[in-house]
């Protein structure tokens, strides 16, 4: 999905980074009946998520969804596995066993 790889390329802009470290590419990306895109990621090595605080990792995970969810019509939701599974939690804290929606209260007005 052309999205999510320029995403993972990172910004243009300095001053600005990647969602996810370099290395971590996208593996395979599935959407099922219900609008729900799969992404798969996986990292060199099988390492695990990036260890990162509760506000970094909601950036991260909102960052790939929002990124879909607005940009491609048919999908309402995506899910996110890492080196092949879904887990409980992305890295610790944000709740990634489901699909999630767009959350449109985390991203930044342009000025």
């Amino acid at each position: 999905m052309a999205l999510v790889e320029a995403l993972l390329e990172g910004p243009r802009s300095e001053g600005l980074v990647a969602p996810l470290p370099s290395g971590v590419t996208l593996a395979t990306v599935y959407r099922d009946p219900r609008g729900a895109a799969y992404l798969s990621f996986e990292a060199a090595d099988n390492a695990p998520p990036p260890a990162v605080g509760s506000t970094a990792e909601l950036q991260i995970v909102y960052s790939l969804v929002d990124t879909v969810v607005l940009n491609a019509p048919s999908v309402k939701r995506v899910a996110i596995l890492w080196n092949g599974s879904q887990s409980a939690t992305f890295a610790g804290h944000v709740d990634t066993d489901r699909p999630l929606a767009a959350n449109r209260a985390l991203i930044a007005e342009a000025n």
